[in-house]
């Protein structure tokens, strides 16, 4: 089971590295909200979805502007989308 999984991970980072936006994504969502083999790591995750978002996937760019935000107001500890300072604090940068 755990080598399955593995493989499944190299898998996808292979496909994310070769420029495949899903893959970006996913892998920007997996250390969004980490796993039981790989820890959260927010910088990994907005690097992800900074790739998937440029190639204009759209969950991508939710998904960054939302952790952006959450990066700025410093509350790393719930999910961006839930985090209504957050996303509060999104609409007022995107509204200006």
């Amino acid at each position: 089971m755990f080598k399955k999984r593995r493989n499944t991970f190299e898998a996808l980072k292979s496909s994310a590295l070769m420029g495949q936006a899903e893959a970006q994504y996913t892998l920007g969502k997996l250390y969004e909200y980490g796993d039981s083999e790989h820890l959260r790591n927010l910088n990994l995750a907005h690097r992800w979805y900074q790739k998937a978002a440029a190639q204009g996937h759209r969950d991508a760019r939710y998904r960054l502007s939302l952790l952006q935000a959450i990066i700025r107001t410093g509350d790393s500890s719930s999910d961006p989308a839930e985090n209504s300072e957050a996303v509060k604090v999104e609409e007022q940068r995107n509204n200006s």
